[in-house]
């Protein structure tokens, strides 16, 4: 069994993949409690991150370049993020309108791009939901 960093960095990286696509396996069955299951693997990603953290510290040659490079809009992109877990508890509660006002007043500050592009997803999404939530109360 080889054991030098290349081969640890391997196998964490692929436990982050294989974590993150058994989230989405619980988001898709609908594997309740969802939000407390899917944070739960959201932290155990976050332990293994932590642990990729320190094989880069040992061998920075395996740091991938996105990692050095800094971010380049990191206002908006805290501003997204705190907008994504309001919208997300918004939704959960039922508030689609609420969600649905705060994802276009954030559209309507002018984001780059990709973070308009997500933000127009998620507001698609909800309005997909909302419309549902008014199809059955007709």
């Amino acid at each position: 069994m080889t054991t030098d960093a290349s081969h640890i960095h391997a196998k964490l990286r692929l436990a982050v993949r294989l974590i993150d696509e058994a989230a989405g396996g619980v988001t898709a069955l609908g594997l309740a409690p969802v939000r407390d299951n899917v944070c739960a693997l959201g932290e155990a990603i976050a332990c293994v991150s932590e642990v990729l953290q320190v094989v880069y510290e040992h061998e920075p040659s395996l740091r991938p370049r996105w990692l050095e490079d800094p971010n380049p809009h990191p206002g908006v992109s805290r501003a997204y993020g705190e907008l994504i877990i309001k919208v997300e508890q918004l939704r959960e509660s039922g508030e689609h309108h609420a969600a649905i006002q705060s994802l276009q007043e954030f559209l309507k500050t002018g984001p780059p791009r990709m973070f308009a592009e997500l933000a127009s997803s998620q507001l698609e999404y909800i309005q997909e939901l909302d419309d549902t939530e008014d199809d059955k109360n007709s």
